[in-house]
């Protein structure tokens, strides 16, 4: 019990007081600026408004004291025992509290600036709205601290125990968390703006809403931690984990992601807006609705991400693996996906128009009623895709395999298709008009319905294919291979079929108006 006495306001200014035996007395408004207290018994003493300024407290024993609004600027309070003390609102600019034991201590608007803290035993500690701007927190230990609306600015917090702490509000603005362990923390609403969090441990860590903008996290563990609606803009997250992280309308934009593990991660309508994202793993990730026009995803792993809707105009996503995404309505406008993995990708309604698909694999792929025009397609492999009512308008399909595709009702006029393997390919009802398909491989393809008006098939395969009642007016055939094609009552008005070979051919009903066939029945009656 505290003792009321004549020790109040006393002055004991610059006396030595080493080893003094004080234990529950009241000392508030006391003088003992510059005294030496070193292994004082101070227990549950009442120290409230006194003057320690520059005191000596070395090893000293102020448990449960009472030290609100005290002043204990530059003090030395190396290793004292200062646990289940009250400060709140103390002065402790630049004091030295290294190792000092304040476990559950009260340091609510507390004045740190500047305090040497390293090592400091602050587990429990509240220090809600305390002042620790550039503050020396080396290895302390605020486990289940309570910082909301702390001042951390530019303070050194490395290898510092946060874990289970309350941050709430907290500016931790330029502050160095390197090394800091964070896990279950609550961050959110904190400012972190340029802060360094390299490495440091932010597993299941609430950042919901935080700042970090420009913040350093490079190897940092973030897995699971809940980052929905942060500003991540700019920041430096090279190597870092957030498997499961839950990054929902965040904003990423121009933040470095290269090699970082996003698996299962949230990213639902996320700013990804230039990122850059290569190397990074972002398999079975939701990135519905995510902005993630002219991100940088080289190489990097997407299989079974979700992206319906996402915005990936201009993105570079060459050698990326996409195999089983959901791409539905994506808009992949001008998009570099040379060399990558497409199969059996969801691609339904999504715009790949003017986009770099060439040597992609989209084996399988569903591109239902999706937008291809003018996109580059030159040795990709389609075969078996959907390409039911896609548009393919002046495409480059050069080299391109299509074998067994769906392209029925597709447009693909004035397409370029030289070589491409359409064999056994459905282009029932599909407009090529003016498409270039020289030396393309169209055996056993099904073409009823197909417009070939003015479409160029020399030396193209037709052997065995379906091309009943099609419209090849105009068409060049010369040198196709026509071997028991279907061409009943098609229209080959015009058509030059120079060097063709119609053996077999079914011709019955077809439209010869002004035909260039001169070659073609010569040969025939040469060979009977």
């Amino acid at each position: 019990m505290e003792r009321k006495g004549v020790l109040s306001g006393i002055d004991w200014g610059g006396k030595n007081l080493s080893g003094v035996q004080l234990p529950w007395e009241d000392l508030s408004g006391a003088n003992l600026s510059g005294a030496t207290l070193e292994d004082a018994d101070l227990r549950g003493a009442n120290l409230e408004g006194a003057n320690l300024s520059g005191a000596k407290l070395e090893n000293a024993n102020l448990s449960g004291a009472k030290l609100s609004g005290a002043d204990l600027r530059r003090a030395d309070l190396e290793n004292a025992n200062l646990r289940g003390a009250k400060l709140i609102g103390a002065d402790l600019e630049r004091a030295n509290l290294e190792r000092a034991k304040l476990s559950n201590a009260d340091l609510e608007e507390a004045n740190l600036f500047g305090t040497n803290l390293s090592r400091a035993e602050l587990e429990g500690a509240d220090l809600t709205e305390a002042d620790l701007a550039g503050a020396f927190l080396f290895l302390a230990n605020l486990s289940n601290a309570d910082l909301e609306r702390a001042y951390l600015e530019e303070a050194d917090l490395r290898d510092a125990n946060l874990c289970g702490a309350y941050l709430s509000e907290a500016n931790l603005s330029w502050a160095d968390l390197s090394k800091a362990d964070l896990e279950n923390a609550d961050l959110s609403g904190a400012k972190l703006i340029g802060a360094d969090l390299e490495r440091a441990k932010l597993r299941d860590a609430n950042l919901g809403g935080a700042y970090l903008s420009e913040a350093k996290l490079e190897g940092a563990n973030l897995s699971n931690a809940n980052l929905s609606g942060a500003d991540l803009a700019g920041a430096k997250l090279e190597w870092a984990n957030l498997g499961g992280a839950n990054l929902k309308g965040a904003n990423l934009s121009g933040a470095d992601l290269r090699d970082v593990n996003l698996s299962g991660a949230e990213l639902e309508d996320a700013n990804l807006l230039g990122a850059g994202l290569s190397n990074s793993n972002l398999s079975v990730a939701n990135l519905s609705g995510a902005n993630l026009s002219g991100a940088t995803l080289r190489d990097t792993y997407l299989e079974g991400a979700n992206l319906k809707g996402a915005k990936l105009e201009g993105a570079n996503l060459s050698g990326a693996n996409l195999l089983g995404a959901n791409l539905v309505n994506a808009n992949l406008e001008r998009a570099y996906l040379r060399n990558a993995n497409l199969s059996n990708a969801d691609l339904r309604g999504a715009n790949l128009s003017e986009a770099n698909l060439s040597g992609a694999d989209l084996s399988k792929a569903d591109l239902e009623n999706a937008d291809l025009s003018g996109a580059n397609l030159s040795n990709a492999d389609l075969s078996g895709a959907n390409l039911d009512g896609a548009k393919i308008w002046g495409a480059e399909l050069v080299g391109t395999d299509l074998k067994n595709a769906n392209l029925s009702g597709a447009g693909l006029s004035e397409a370029n298709l030289t070589g491409a393997n359409l064999e056994d390919a459905d282009l029932r009802g599909a407009n090529l008009d003016g498409a270039d398909l020289s030396k393309a491989d169209l055996a056993g393809a099904e073409l009823v319905g197909t417009g070939l008006k003015n479409a160029n098939l020399s030396g193209a395969g037709l052997s065995e294919a379906n091309l009943e009642r099609v419209n090849l007016r105009d068409a060049d055939l010369r040198d196709a291979n026509l071997r028991g094609a279907d061409l009943r009552w098609a229209n080959l008005s015009n058509a030059n079929l120079s060097g063709a070979n119609l053996d077999g051919a079914y011709l019955e009903g077809v439209v010869w108006e002004e035909e260039k066939v001169q070659e073609a029945e010569e040969e025939e009656e040469l060979e009977l």
